[in-house]
């Protein structure tokens, strides 16, 4: 980021985890030579980032790409 826009911090957020379904066309879907589908469902880790953004004009603001309240239960 140039001076003009002033100072901004990268923080790092945790992970999520997801089926791996949600991203890869046919993740843990069944066959039909396979019709119980695979034993183990692959799951892709989510990196969520946080950042710290000093604007000249108009203050700090924060960016985040994290869950929502309690997604662990509600997913």
């Amino acid at each position: 980021m140039s001076a003009q826009f002033g100072q901004h911090q990268l923080r790092d957020g945790g992970y999520l985890q997801a089926d791996a379904g949600w991203f890869k066309r046919g993740a843990n879907q069944s066959l039909m030579s396979d019709p119980k589908g695979p034993q183990v469902h692959e799951r892709r880790d989510l990196i969520m980032y946080v950042v710290l953004i000093e604007h000249p004009t108009e203050g700090l603001i924060l960016w985040e790409t994290g869950s929502g309240r309690d997604y662990d239960n509600a997913y």
